[in-house]
């Protein structure tokens, strides 16, 4: 991997398979995180970003070939970690973050 942080699939994923459903708690600001969570949100709406509790907060981004897919409930304020194609077991989990990049990522031509 070489890329910190990540999950790996114990077993077959079928595509369209709900891996899991996050709570988020939103926030407006990010200089008000706790040091050591300013890495991790993801945009919620378009005025609020969101820390999400679970697995979907550890999965790194691939914009190239990304198996994974996020799906937002605001009302219920969850996040669902949706995988976007047949994933093997032992394969990295990634979705495309969809946003300016804070790091350089692995692999960037």
């Amino acid at each position: 991997m070489g890329k910190g942080r990540g999950v790996i699939a114990q077993c077959p994923i079928q595509a369209g398979t709900v891996i899991e459903v996050a709570h988020v708690a939103p926030f407006d600001n990010t200089n008000d995180l706790p040091p050591g969570l300013s890495d991790f949100p993801l945009r919620w709406t378009d005025r609020e970003d969101a820390i999400a509790f679970g697995i979907v907060s550890l999965v790194n981004h691939d914009a190239r070939n990304p198996n994974c897919d996020l799906e937002w409930n605001i009302p219920e304020r969850t996040v669902s970690l949706i995988a976007w194609r047949d994933i093997g077991a032992g394969e990295e989990l990634t979705f495309d973050y969809d946003c300016p990049l804070w790091f350089e990522p692995l692999g960037k031509p």
